[in-house]
């Protein structure tokens, strides 16, 4: 079951509005299916349960921290996302040795650590460079 989530883009406020697709089955990633991205030799597996919620960015994409910092977390909600989640985690894993790219910092997985939930990815502090332009 998928729980569709559209809450405001503010993060101080955070009406939701759910709506629930019994019929959705989401086929996330084992981790052996994502095995050749590397981030400093292995890139850190982060329990989806240990995130300190932040704010709602847009679409499936919130701000979250972990051990103090801030981070931006993409989840999974679709079969569509499982591709392109691997096209963006494949790009920002070979792109991850240049200065000036947004890095992948870890994947968020399930608590038994099985199962890829989606990227962490470093927060931008001044925003999306397209908003930036």
């Amino acid at each position: 079951m998928v729980e569709r989530l559209s809450p405001s883009r503010e993060c101080e406020i955070f009406p939701i509005h759910v709506t629930k697709d019994v019929n959705e089955i989401i086929p996330y990633l084992s981790r052996t299916m994502i095995a050749h991205i590397r981030n400093n030799a292995d890139p850190m597996k982060i329990r989806e349960s240990e995130l300190e919620s932040g704010c709602h960015l847009a679409g499936f994409v919130y701000k979250v921290s972990y051990e103090g910092k801030n981070y931006i977390k993409k989840e999974v909600s679709g079969s569509y996302d499982v591709h392109e989640f691997l096209y963006e985690a494949n790009a920002l894993n070979a792109l991850n040795r240049f200065d000036h790219i947004i890095r992948l910092e870890a994947l968020v997985v399930d608590d038994s650590r099985t199962t890829v939930k989606g990227p962490l990815i470093e927060f931008a502090q001044r925003g999306a460079l397209v908003d930036l332009l």
